[in-house]
């Protein structure tokens, strides 16, 4: 985690507009929580690559426990994350075909 800040009444999930098939990836909006509290940020690292990130959560603290959930989409391209090695036209084409977005859900509890 790098920073933790209040979701306020006006805050909004952006939505990324996606072309529709039977595996759509869900929408930012519908992967939140219902009642966001806090917008997260933190360094998500994959592949040796290192990007800060930052999504809405509901947290809350009670009896010395912590409970967060949240779930938001990356852009898998980001992290150099690609079909094959797209060293051939083929594997470049198949990657055109696959969605860049990944999404995420997180539910923890920690003490």
């Amino acid at each position: 985690m790098t920073g933790v800040e209040p979701f306020t009444a006006g805050d909004k999930v952006e939505d990324k507009e996606e072309f529709i098939s039977e595996n759509t990836p869900n929408s930012a909006s519908s992967l939140s929580p219902e009642s966001p509290t806090h917008w997260i940020s933190g360094n998500l690292t994959m592949r040796g690559t290192t990007k800060n990130i930052k999504f809405p959560a509901a947290v809350t603290i009670a009896d010395g426990t912590v409970k967060a959930k949240a779930g938001f989409n990356i852009d898998r391209t980001a992290w150099g994350l690609a079909y094959g090695d797209e060293a051939t036209a083929v594997d470049k084409a198949k990657d055109q075909f696959i969605y860049n977005t990944v999404s995420l859900v997180l539910d923890v509890t920690a003490q």
